[in-house]
């Protein structure tokens, strides 16, 4: 069973910023004019003319829409062609490369960013900004210019600089190698002085500024001597993610995401200051503060009124172009199409707060938790003491548990600042993050697609932050807390139904981020023993309906099975565990997957570890499970004998000790009724 652990940001992150949401520059060239003057214009980069030159960059940021265009460019040498502009004396021809590198590199993706570093182009970057830093300081400092020259530049700079340190982002998302240089080149004082509130720096620049810093903050412990040597920087970013900045406080623009990506960065680099230091208390607090204002987002509104932006955008006639043109693009674009386009920024900007709180749950309270539910149901099953576990022990070594442990947050808070588990587990904040478990998409015509489909992505982000909170959660949260954690488990089976009812992909993941979330329930709740979740017979044959699917992943399959595993254990429930027994007798007996197998096999021994237990003869002894495991054993065997050990020695492994386990439990279920 496994929590939602922390996401490995640079690859496939969310993009808030808007900045891989399509390329600047787009016009209604048409593909065939296109194909004719590529190479004239590739000719052109190389001009004596100043003008020429910054023309051609500026039709390539344009051209580089189109696939076919952009491989044919590709071959030609752009890249280096508009890394030599990079250098141009004219500051005009370098803000136009830039901006088309920019363009070519969100529409290639990782190929072109790594041509681009592969062509040595991240130094060619990290030498602008030296010059840009320079601009950006006159400017600020009210120098008047000496020249017309030197008035351009500082006109420019602004422009450079949002051009390259989004080149610089996006190579630090793609390539570790990247980080590293960027980390050693002395940029994050740029950075973060883009992000000094005083200064009246462009709120696009200031974004992105935001968005690279998170980016070569995370897990690299390495810029870390850079927050401790100026302590000015962490109180900077603490200002602006507590909600001190007022104008990072409001949704206009989106420019809320900068308090977010202050938080962000502040827990990057958390580590940089002591435990139980002022500083570590201040990365909590504020980064807390810029979560739960995000968290009282209205989605539900901001849903109705994409639905209707997305009705008036559709019902718009699309212009007609011209013969041999396409359409052009800009001329779609309408008050509701860039509402709409705002709204889904909105919620990129949520998916990153959830991503942040799932991380604070996941790593800070429980990285040396003391996995309290497990301790005290292992201290139950000692004071038994029984024959089973003797002959287990003896014969087979001690049953482990089928899925990684849940730590619990209270062994962890003895190195926590008190105020951290309050803020983390308030009421307000998890009725929020609950609340957007919730959150179903609404139904709504094309053109409001991507919102719908950025819906169900903080759905799943919340859902991930839910089974963190709940698996860092300690016995006396769960005492406290009992009716809501039963409501929510109830609530679950809900929002599984609603994700089936939207069939395959997005929807099926949905369905498997709730059974895992009930699997963290039952798991820790089984733990703890402070109540007991008391499924319904819907619930149950909802999960045996989805376990014995062939459409259902087999991830999905394994979290099935371990939610039924616990739930099988209850007493007085006698024919739940007749559906959920002949499920897993099934399961064992008709799978090929040996993970699956695996996990259907140790729910066996634990569901069927006592002749005590009131189900064990009704449902065990006369289903004949016994004999049906013995006669099973051999094409078991076989099975696992099918698994390549070099190739997934994990999976081997565990499946072999889980035959290992059946034959000390075939032993103990024979010696027993003896």
């Amino acid at each position: 069973m496994g929590k939602a652990q922390k996401d490995k940001k640079r690859k496939g992150r969310t993009d808030p910023t808007g900045l891989n949401g399509g390329v600047v520059g787009a016009n209604g060239t048409s593909a065939e004019d296109r194909q004719q003057v590529v190479l004239p214009i590739l000719k052109k980069l190389r001009s004596l003319e100043a003008d020429d030159r910054a023309w051609a960059a500026t039709a390539l940021s344009n051209f580089v829409l189109d696939a076919n265009i952009r491989k044919q460019l590709l071959a030609g040498g752009v890249v280096d062609g508009l890394l030599v502009l990079l250098t141009d004396v004219k500051a005009e021809v370098a803000v136009e490369a830039a901006g088309a590198l920019r363009n070519l590199a969100i529409s290639g993706g990782s190929d072109v960013s790594g041509e681009i570093l592969r062509k040595n182009g991240l130094s060619s970057l990290l030498a602008l900004i030296p010059k840009i830093s320079g601009w950006i300081a006159a400017e600020l400092e009210g120098k008047p210019a000496e020249t017309d020259v030197d008035k351009f530049n500082r006109k420019a700079a602004f422009l450079l600089a949002e051009q390259v340190i989004a080149l610089l982002w996006m190579m630090g998302e793609e390539f570790d190698s990247a980080v590293k240089t960027i980390t050693t080149a002395n940029v994050f004082p740029f950075l973060l002085d883009l992000l000094n509130p005083p200064y009246e720096i462009p709120y696009k620049v200031v974004q992105v500024a935001g968005q690279c810093l998170n980016t070569l903050t995370e897990e690299n412990d390495a810029c870390y001597p850079i927050f401790q040597s100026t302590p000015d920087y962490a109180e900077r970013l603490a200002s602006i993610s507590s909600g001190t900045v007022e104008k990072y406080n409001s949704w206009d623009e989106n420019r809320i995401i900068v308090r977010v990506l202050a938080a962000n960065v502040l827990y990057n680099v958390r580590e940089a200051f002591p435990a139980e230091s002022s500083g570590r208390a201040q990365v909590f607090s504020s980064s807390l503060a810029a979560v739960s204002v995000c968290l009282d987002y209205d989605l539900a509104a901001a849903s109705q009124q994409a639905v209707e932006l997305a009705h008036a955008v559709d019902s718009t006639p699309a212009p007609t172009p011209k013969k041999g043109q396409d359409v052009d693009l800009k001329g779609m674009v309408t008050k509701e199409s860039e509402r709409l386009s705002l709204l889904e920024s909105h919620l990129g900007t949520l998916q990153l707060v959830l991503e942040l709180l799932a991380n604070m749950y996941s790593e800070d309270l429980q990285e040396e938790g003391g996995e309290e539910w497990e301790d005290a149901d292992e201290a139950e099953g000692d004071d038994d003491d029984d024959e089973a576990a003797k002959l287990m022990e003896g014969d087979a070594g001690v049953f482990e548990e089928s899925a990684p442990g849940i730590s619990s947050m209270e062994e962890d808070l003895t190195s926590q600042n008190p105020s951290t588990s309050s803020l983390l587990f308030s009421p307000e904040l998890i009725t929020k993050v609950i609340r957007l478990c919730a959150s179903a998409p609404p139904t709504a015509s094309p053109a409001a697609s991507k919102f719908v489909a950025q819906v169900g992505e903080v759905q799943l982000r919340a859902l991930g932050c839910a089974n963190n909170m709940f698996a860092a959660a300690g016995k006396e949260w769960y005492e406290v807390n009992a009716a809501d954690v039963l409501q929510f488990w109830a609530g679950l089976f809900e929002i599984a139904h609603a994700a089936a009812a939207r069939g395959a992909g997005f929807g099926a993941e949905l369905v498997e981020a709730a059974v895992n979330t009930m699997w963290t329930l039952s798991r820790v709740v089984d733990g703890f023993k402070v109540f007991s979740i008391r499924p319904t017979a819907d619930q149950v044959n909802a999960l045996v309906q989805t376990g014995a699917s062939s459409q259902s992943a087999e991830s999905l399959r394994v979290k099935v099975v371990g939610v039924l595993g616990i739930l099988g254990k209850l007493q007085g429930q006698v024919d739940l565990n007749k559906a959920i027994g002949v499920f897993l007798m099934t399961t064992i007996s008709t799978s090929n997957s040996p993970e699956i197998i695996a996990e259907a096999l140790n729910a066996m021994y634990d569901i069927y570890a006592d002749k005590e237990f009131d189900y064990d003869t009704p449902v065990f002894v006369q289903g004949g499970f016994l004999e049906k495991l013995k006669a099973l054993y051999p094409s078991l065997r076989a099975k696992a004998k099918g698994v390549d050990k070099r190739k997934l020695r994990a999976v081997r492994e565990r499946v072999d000790e889980a035959l290992l386990n059946l034959r000390a439990f075939i032993q103990y279920k024979e010696k027993e009724r003896r």
